[in-house]
């Protein structure tokens, strides 16, 4: 089980992350990964249904342009979660 100290950390840092995102250079690197995923997908349109190779770099720069981001996302996901958890466990430790 996470000890309490884990959950607050992870409270923490998903606090942190959305924060983050909602920045000025969050902002940017969101519209950043729209882009390049949008380029992407118009090579996806454009590409030779036979040409493995093209399609499987295409998908790695979709994969690319997307798992930074998700990283910091589950982490707000994950921190909010922690977050009820330890609110849960104050309350209850009020009754």
């Amino acid at each position: 089980m996470t000890d309490e100290k884990e959950i607050f950390e992870a409270a923490v840092m998903g606090e942190e992350c959305e924060l983050w995102l909602k920045s000025t250079i969050g902002q940017h690197v969101l519209r950043q990964r729209a882009e390049a995923e949008k380029k992407v997908m118009e090579a996806f349109r454009r590409a030779d249904p036979g040409d493995t190779k093209a399609i499987a770099a295409l998908q790695r720069a979709l994969d690319a342009a997307n798992t930074g981001v998700q990283w910091l996302v589950d982490a707000v996901h994950i921190g909010r979660q922690y977050e009820q958890i330890l609110s849960a466990e104050k309350e209850s430790s009020y009754e």
